[in-house]
């Protein structure tokens, strides 16, 4: 069962590009997969340690802790980003180990502004939520020092957090709460009370840096809830064989101890296969459930209802016509991801294959 590929640039840098999305019983072809895990089932999510030697002049020099490398289901909505992302869990897990010290004032353009646009993104990804204006007021926070940018304002945003409030509508489960991580909240509440860097524009990186590598991917990932989530999580119920990535030793901050964390570790304890989870992680489908308030899962990497870019005026479900049940999202998965003209046939699957795999590597390159 290939899981993907690895490569190495002429200038040294590593590409790992994952699976292409494979998912079946092999014994039972014909049998209809089940969440959380389907016995008989496999798909192509892996992960692994990722080591180095680096030779220079002569000498060689093993990287320290290493790295660790997740090969996840399809991100559907690229643009759009989780409210507290995995590199948020992972920070405050850190925070609160005392692997990392505990954040100061915090600045607009790092701090504050992206959970304002997280939220502003995740109405295109989450159509039924909103009505007409929702969400609209949070523009005028940017740039800092605008009409609409009053503490009176600011507050009345943060007023609406949870747990005093509703925001944002996003699942919980008892150990796994989708609420901004505290360090987050921490950031708004001093925001609210004019306690802020208000810098403007966000500056564009000039050079990699480590914790920018670190950040750019696992800010792409979703950080709860964990039941089980979607690249990385697990469903915590206590038993040696199902574990969060939070029960996981860590050696230092964002990085896991190698020394006692396997391949596989991180996504054992995912759903299998990955796309009954997605066919049944939605969020509200109507009218009323939106006046209920009905809450939704990951919809910043598997959409729920969507303005098509056709006929931007009207909601649709975003798996109209393509997806009904989980067996059809196993089948059609690649028609939400928008390979409209894949076929079944053997050189068409290869065709298609190195479509997929070419889009996969731009959008990686995209996300470091």
């Amino acid at each position: 069962m290939p899981l993907g590929e690895a490569q190495l640039d002429n200038e040294g840098r590593l590409t790992v590009i994952g699976g292409f999305g494979k998912s079946e019983n092999p014994t039972d072809p014909s049998d209809t997969p089940s969440f959380p895990n389907s016995p008989g089932w496999y798909d192509d999510v892996s992960d692994g340690a990722v080591t180095a030697t680096i030779t220079i002049g002569g000498q060689s020099h093993t990287a320290q802790n290493g790295a660790w490398v997740i090969c996840s289901p399809p991100r559907f909505a690229p643009t759009t980003y989780a409210i507290a992302t995995l590199y948020d869990t992972l920070r405050q897990m850190a925070i609160t180990k005392g692997q990392l010290p505990a954040p100061g004032q915090p600045v607009f353009t790092t701090d504050v502004y992206p959970i304002l646009q997280r939220a502003l993104g995740i109405r295109w990804v989450t159509a039924f939520t909103f009505s007409a204006g929702d969400h609209d007021t949070l523009s005028v926070f940017a740039p800092p020092g605008g009409a609409g940018d009053t503490l009176a304002n600011r507050q009345a945003v943060y007023a609406r957090l949870r747990p005093a409030g509703n925001m944002s509508l996003l699942s919980d489960i008892p150990s796994s709460s989708s609420q901004l991580r505290d360090f987050q909240h921490g950031f708004m509440q001093q925001w609210s009370e004019g306690q802020v860097t208000a810098d403007w524009p966000p500056a564009v990186p000039e050079t990699i840096t480590r914790d920018g590598l670190t950040r750019a991917a696992l800010e792409a990932c979703v950080g709860a809830a964990f039941y089980p989530g979607i690249e990385a999580g697990g469903i915590p119920q206590g038993s040696p064989l199902s574990k969060t990535i939070l029960d996981l030793a860590f050696a230092e901050a964002f990085r896991l101890d190698q020394t006692q964390v396997v391949a596989g570790d991180l996504t054992k304890s995912m759903a299998r296969p990955w796309q009954c989870d997605f066919m049944l992680c939605s969020g509200p489908t109507s009218q009323t459930a939106v006046d209920s308030d009905q809450s939704s899962w990951w919809p910043s990497a598997r959409p729920i209802y969507i303005y098509p870019f056709d006929d931007p005026t009207n909601k649709r479900l975003w798996t109209l016509g393509i997806a009904s049940s989980p067996s059809d999202m196993v089948a059609n998965w690649p028609l939400c991801a928008g390979f409209e003209n894949l076929l079944r046939g053997e050189e068409d699957e290869k065709r298609a294959s190195i479509r997929m795999r070419q889009c996969r590597r731009r959008r990686d390159q995209r996300r470091v």
